[in-house]
């Protein structure tokens, strides 16, 4: 059987139990299953093996429970980049990669209203509640001379928070466990700026 085959059955299998955007979930579950992007997919139409069978069938038994689709697949793209989640922390929407351009536009403004204040200030970000870590890893790299920390009171979330910082090899955001502020009592007593956004 080849990939467009089995993405075309997929995809009825989905429809059949009325999954919303059923072709777009067989694309990402046919690419993760043949550890390979949508362009080769389609390009090459390459041969589905009985593993990669094996693996989709138990993808789409997952997803006939309603688990959602980025828990089973472990991940999610967010802002260009690639962002691990799982039980413990909220899937990204699409509506947070629009938050992210209006974040860093906002961070644009400050920085820039900040430095003619002080040639000396830093720029510090605060990511309240950061969650997977998707909206501070999404600043951090826009802006890699800024200091970015996310906080959270889940000991899940910051585990997955750190390690989608090791995925995407972003080294200037510290995530800290606790609740809002408290985790940043020291860094606030310091003059310098610091921008929150709470999602």
């Amino acid at each position: 059987m080849t990939a467009i085959d089995k993405l075309k059955e997929v995809t009825a299998f989905l429809k059949s139990q009325g999954i919303d955007d059923a072709h777009k979930e067989s694309e990402i579950i046919l690419t993760h299953a043949l550890k390979t992007d949508r362009t080769v997919l389609y390009r090459d139409n390459p041969a589905v093996t009985v593993k990669n069978i094996k693996d989709i069938e138990e993808i789409l038994k997952r997803r006939a429970e309603r688990e959602p689709l980025q828990y089973i697949i472990g991940h999610v793209e967010f802002y260009g980049l690639k962002i691990k989640v799982g039980q413990g922390v909220l899937i990204p929407r699409p509506e947070t990669e629009l938050l992210a351009e209006e974040v860093i536009k906002a961070v644009q403004r400050s920085a820039f209203s900040v430095q003619r204040k002080s040639k000396d200030s830093e720029l510090r970000i605060l990511d309240l509640c950061t969650g997977s870590g998707c909206l501070a890893l999404a600043i951090a790299k826009h802006f890699p001379d800024a200091e970015v920390y996310g906080t959270d009171i889940s000991k899940d979330a910051i585990r997955y928070a750190n390690e989608n910082a090791e995925l995407n090899a972003i080294r200037n955001v510290t995530f800290l466990k606790g609740s809002l502020f408290e985790p940043l009592s020291q860094l606030l007593t310091h003059n310098s700026s610091l921008l929150t956004f709470d999602v």
